[in-house]
């Protein structure tokens, strides 16, 4: 399990009441907090990895375009 995943559902379990109106979308987030981001990964999650990705997009001012 990565090693992460006790931070992540945390921070996870934190913004529920933004999903009170999809109870579906948060589950879908509470279970990509602990899937690893592949087989064999065991420091990142899906969900971690996309909030690395965003922390560096917002640090260096990547445009969306360029992001994607």
């Amino acid at each position: 399990m990565p090693i992460d995943v006790a931070e992540t559902v945390e921070m996870v379990e934190a913004v529920e009441e933004n999903f009170i109106g999809n109870p579906k979308k948060f589950r879908e987030l509470i279970e990509d907090a602990g899937k690893p981001l592949y087989k064999g990964c065991p420091n990142f999650t899906k969900l971690s990895a996309i909030i690395q990705l965003l922390n560096l997009k917002s640090k260096y001012g990547v445009s969306d375009m360029c992001f994607t």
